[in-house]
Parts: C-alpha cells; sequence; structure tokens
C-alpha cells in the first residue's frame, strides 16, 4: 500500500493535454472503477479554479486559469464524496509547458479532508 499521510493512494496519472483537451482514463480500487474526464480551459482567466462533477458515472474534472508555468496545486487534497462509506479524494499538480498542461492528479480513498 502506497499512502499519503492518512491517505490511501489508489491512482495516479500525469496528462499532457492542450487547451479545451480531454484527457480519459479510469481510478480503479477495491472492486470499483471511476471513469474520470479532465480538461483545462482559459488559461488567461483572471481566477483559478477547479470543479469536479459526477455525471452518468463518470468524473469530470474541469480547471480554468491555471497558466503558471512554475507549477502550482491545491493546498491540500480535495473531497470528491464518498465510496461505501469511504472518503474519495484527490490533489492536482500543474504546470503549463508553453501551450501545454502538464497535470498530475493523485486519487485518495480514506483520510480526513478540510
Amino acid at each position: 500500500m502506497t499512502a499519503v499521510g492518512d491517505k490511501r493512494i489508489v491512482a495516479t496519472q500525469t496528462l499532457l493535454l492542450e487547451d479545451g483537451e480531454v484527457g480519459k482514463f479510469d481510478v480503479s480500487a477495491d472492486g470499483f472503477t471511476l471513469p474520470v474526464q479532465v480538461r483545462f480551459r482559459s488559461p488567461n482567466s483572471p481566477e483559478t479554479e477547479g470543479t469536479w462533477v459526477l455525471e452518468d458515472g463518470v468524473l469530470h474534472l474541469e480547471f480554468t486559469g491555471w497558466r503558471n508555468p512554475r507549477g502550482s496545486s491545491f493546498g491540500k487534497a480535495k473531497r470528491i464524496g464518498d465510496f461505501r462509506g469511504v472518503p474519495l479524494g484527490f490533489n492536482l499538480a500543474h504546470q503549463r509547458l508553453g501551450e501545454l498542461n502538464c497535470a498530475t492528479l493523485q486519487f485518495y480513498l480514506g483520510g480526513i479532508y478540510e
């Protein structure tokens, strides 16, 4: 088992995405599979935002205004919801490389989220 603090890592994915391009992968753990779609858009937006919505069994992650060439991330892991009564969360490390978004996402089971 690999963990970060009190959270068990169940998946790590790194994607290189153009603005508007959709990256797709599955997170599998403990007998479940969660399809995930990731998209970055509007890097010049004045606000840096991230949204996540579970729709028709697919987790949609969308990020706006992420443009730092030195890198950025959430300060702490974000909770998506619960899976069989256990918290499910994720974190993101992002770097803007010219016109590309280099994003590494980690997904977690368990732990405490603020």
